[in-house]
């Protein structure tokens, strides 16, 4: 039981730090997540168009969606969290975070919004959001202990002992 919630707790928790390794394998992993979603309600969709029962299939599509990409946004935010407290910061007070919450929750009123250059404002936000998300992969972290706790240490320096 304690082996579990230390697994939820690091893939979900919004405590402690991380280091920029971590960070950017965990990235790449979110980044895999969400395009294999993304393949897997797209083939149910096709499924539901191509066996004509709209009704059952349609709720059911967007269940499974609601489910899987709420994983997927609480997943990114305890990653960019504890990826903001490596620099002594808290989440609220930093500019790249900001930037991250304020694209995300406008794409939201973008999907509901229809207008010619709609497709182009959305490539501004994805572009925005995954720039900003990477500029914290890059950005360095305090390499003393700070007030979220001390450095992460490296995997390959792990020992069992």
């Amino acid at each position: 039981m304690n082996s579990l919630k230390n697994f939820f707790g690091f893939f979900f928790g919004f405590k402690g730090r991380i280091g920029r390794l971590h960070y950017a394998l965990f990235l790449l992993v979110l980044a895999v997540s969400y395009l294999f979603a993304s393949m897997i309600l797209e083939l149910m969709n096709i499924g539901r168009v191509l066996y004509n029962n709209p009704t059952t299939r349609y709720t059911e599509y967007l269940v499974y969606l609601s489910a899987i990409f709420a994983l997927l946004i609480v997943l990114k935010y305890s990653l960019i969290i504890r990826r903001i407290h490596d620099f002594n910061e808290k989440a609220t007070g930093n500019k790249l975070f900001q930037a991250i919450l304020w694209t995300d929750i406008l794409s939201l009123f973008n999907l509901s919004i229809t207008y010619e250059m709609k497709h182009f404002v959305n490539l501004a936000m994805t572009v925005i959001s995954i720039s900003c998300l990477i500029i914290l992969a890059f950005k360095k972290g305090d390499i003393k202990e700070n007030d979220f706790g001390k450095p992460q240490i490296p995997f390959w320096k792990k020992t069992n002992s």
